[in-house]
């Protein structure tokens, strides 16, 4: 994270209103776990970019890292709107909101329209969501995407979930907990 700090600080010096050096110093402030420096940068994003999809996604999905997940699925949904055609990833938020709401049917809905190869976030949510809704036959296929995405996801789930540095510690030792049930699962195939 130092070399993108220090990107975005020599960027804000040639221009204090960058959403771009905003947004990464945005993100470098969480990653190291300071969520008042994150809230600075995602307001700065917000001022300087109130009408871009991208960046308010950004600011959204680390408003939401900071805990403040209202602002932050509001301002998601507002990308959206935005931009109708966004990339689906921008979705993973608002499903590990309801997630963490333990309402596994909205997630679910969610996490549905959250379809490119290699995204781990959609067969892992769409798995827990299914298999908390009691549907094991679908979450044993949606973990079956999940190996086949990361064969040795079950060996460091809580590794690879971390690698997102948006995910809060708490939404992370939740998704960890509930990819203890899906193991039992993965074991069956």
């Amino acid at each position: 994270f130092a070399l993108a700090a220090n990107l975005g600080q020599r960027t804000l010096a040639l221009d204090p209103t960058s959403p771009y050096a905003h947004s990464a110093l945005a993100t470098v402030a969480l990653a190291r776990g300071d969520r008042s420096g994150c809230r600075t940068h995602v307001d700065a994003v917000i001022e300087f970019a109130p009408h871009h999809p991208s960046f308010l996604y950004r600011a959204g999905l680390l408003s939401a890292g900071c805990g403040q997940w209202d602002e932050g699925i509001a301002l998601i949904k507002r990308a959206t709107r935005l931009n109708p055609h966004h990339p689906s990833h921008f979705r993973t938020m608002i499903v590990l909101d309801h997630l963490r709401r333990d309402d596994f049917a909205a997630a679910l809905a969610e996490a549905e329209l959250i379809r490119f190869d290699g995204y781990v976030w959609a067969p892992l949510c769409s798995a827990i969501c299914l298999n908390e809704l009691g549907m094991t036959r679908e979450a044993a296929e949606e973990v079956a995407v999940l190996v086949r995405t990361v064969p040795d996801f079950f060996e460091r789930p809580r590794e690879i979930i971390s690698a997102a540095p948006a995910i809060p510690p708490d939404v992370i030792d939740l998704l960890v907990r509930h990819v203890a049930d899906l193991a039992v699962l993965a074991t069956r195939q």
